[in-house]
């Protein structure tokens, strides 16, 4: 895809489905993000994978 493109159709995302997504795409959209550009600022990227602690967090 075109960059521009995907820059025009970038959108932000509050709802999201209950669907597991494979670990390798996980990994590689970490990646892509550690890669971006951020004006030096240190960034922590924390996995959690386990459903009672992702909803937890989310209630906080």
């Amino acid at each position: 895809m075109e960059f521009k493109k995907v820059v025009e159709d970038r959108r932000s995302i509050r709802n999201y489905k209950d669907i597991e997504i494979e670990n390798n795409i996980v990994e590689e959209i970490i990646e892509c993000a550690r890669l971006a550009p951020s004006a030096k600022i240190a960034t922590m990227v924390i996995r959690i994978v386990d459903k009672e602690t992702k909803n937890k967090i989310a209630d906080m």
